[in-house]
């Protein structure tokens, strides 16, 4: 890459140091590993060169105010770094925080045997049940119960089930055909070119924020913000929470419902 630098005068006659730099074989050298590659461009968060939040997103968040909350930084060279905290702050969320906004439903038909798929934005499970009159409500039960307790081996009504991995096993097993329910938190979709908002950006903007500014601090050195990042973020997890929880339940006092 060819760089010129240029010593000039403005019009006040001050001295003016300019420098250019062609990139044009740098950009040569991006496509032919583009179009070399297996896989493209990632949008992992440390995947290949290209950052995971593009500037489409970028403008999104600068619409919320979340970019210029980089100001908080006083730093004008942390362009490139940004969309690496905004990936690690949404994994933050994804493990601090649940939205009723981001519950999902879902359905899966077995054919045969017992084990019930994730969904693949699967996040955290709110209800499961089968399909039937009344509706076979199903109780969690830990690994360690459910292979010793649960007739994990036996065949009959699914009554009870566990998570194993990225499946629910259910037992007993049932004889026959069976559908299942469940309603879950997902996993919001990360932001990308295609994808320039999602329930966090809308939601919890300010989350976003503070989560940004918490996970730059470590790589900036800058213990003393750590501990104003994280007040600030734990303040409002907290409060979205309560929000959230309130929402769920109506004003007036819940019923016992009896059913035999």
């Amino acid at each position: 890459m060819a760089k010129t630098t240029k010593i000039d005068y403005n019009n006040k006659d001050e001295l003016i140091l300019e420098q250019t730099e062609d990139v044009s074989s740098l950009v040569e050298q991006n496509k032919k590993e583009y179009n070399a590659a297996d896989t493209k461009w990632s949008d992992q968060l440390f995947g290949n060169k290209v950052a995971s939040i593009p500037n489409i997103a970028i403008d999104k968040l600068n619409q919320e105010g979340i970019m210029r909350g980089f100001d908080y930084l006083a730093r004008s060279d942390l362009k490139e770094k940004i969309p690496m905290f905004i990936s690690l702050a949404e994994k933050r969320l994804q493990r601090d925080l649940r939205l009723r906004q981001t519950l999902q439903q879902s359905t899966y038909t077995m054919g045969s045997g017992y084990n019930v798929p994730t969904p693949s934005n699967f996040l955290e499970l709110k209800d499961i049940h089968l399909d039937g009159n009344p509706t076979i409500n199903l109780t969690f039960q830990t690994v360690s119960q459910f292979y010793r307790l649960a007739n994990s081996s036996g065949n009959g009504q699914p009554i009870n089930y566990t998570l194993v991995s990225d499946n629910f096993v259910l037992a007993p097993r049932p004889t026959g055909s069976s559908t299942v329910n469940m309603t879950y938190y997902k996993i919001p979709t990360p932001l990308s070119d295609t994808n320039p908002s999602n329930e966090y950006l809308e939601v919890c903007p300010d989350l976003i924020l503070y989560a940004s500014l918490l996970e730059s601090a470590p790589f900036l050195m800058d213990d003393a913000r750590l501990v104003t990042w994280e007040q600030l973020y734990t303040r409002g997890v907290t409060s979205i929470t309560k929000s959230d929880e309130q929402s769920e339940f109506p004003a007036q006092p819940l019923a016992v419902q009896i059913t035999t």
